[in-house]
């Protein structure tokens, strides 16, 4: 008795209906932060806003100190003898003050200053002595002294310096000669001038070289 099998696969069936979806499983750990990316590039600059409304007027700050742009010192003058007396044993010398230091002090002329309150200060030097003296002052058997700016006409706008022997003995050049050192200069000084950050008095004016630093005069 012979038997057998025989077996052949058949062709495939046709798809089955998709199944219902599963649920939605637990959420995963939050991943680590990127990079930052490269800053790209800038904008295009916006057009310029209406102007604001003008702010109002702040306080008035405080006043200022005073300078001392009025203060004005002379040069060193040379003497002059040309005016009377001039003898053996006195000299004279007027000076006029310029138009150019009436207007820095602000004065019509040089009495008009005084009596307004400024002060007019006179140094003088001498040959072989190097201080400088106020005036009126003596030096030697010499006397120096100054008068004038009053209201006189010849001198409203002048001083008269004199030179005077005080023992009766001639004068010489080395008593009243520019070329023997022997000068003189001045320092005007209007009413109420303060120096600015300085509550100080004002120096000993017969202190030559404290008036011209407190003045800030050049020496």
């Amino acid at each position: 008795m012979i038997s057998g099998s025989c077996s052949k696969d058949g062709p495939q069936g046709p798809a089955g209906s998709q199944g219902e979806q599963g649920a939605a499983g637990p959420q995963g750990d939050k991943g680590d932060k990127g990079d930052t990316g490269a800053t790209g590039t800038a904008g295009p600059r916006g057009a310029t806003g209406p102007r604001g409304a003008t702010g109002s007027q702040g306080p008035k700050g405080d006043k200022g100190d005073p300078g001392t742009a009025n203060v004005v010192a002379s040069d060193w003058i040379d003497y002059e003898i040309n005016a009377t007396p001039n003898a053996a044993t006195i000299k004279t010398m007027k000076y006029t003050f310029p138009a150019s230091v009436l207007s820095r002090i602000g004065a019509e002329d040089i009495a008009h200053f005084l009596s307004n309150g400024g002060l007019l200060v006179l140094y003088g030097k001498n040959f072989g002595n190097g201080q400088h003296n106020m005036f009126p002052y003596h030096y030697g058997n010499v006397e120096y002294t100054w008068s004038g700016g009053s209201f006189a006409v010849n001198t409203i706008n002048s001083i008269i310096i004199t030179i005077k022997s005080t023992d009766g003995s001639a004068l010489t050049e080395y008593d009243y000669s520019g070329v023997r050192g022997n000068e003189f200069r001045y320092v005007l000084i209007p009413a109420g001038v303060k120096i600015a950050g300085r509550h100080s008095a004002p120096p000993d004016y017969r202190d030559y070289h404290a008036v011209c630093q407190y003045y800030g005069i050049p020496e």
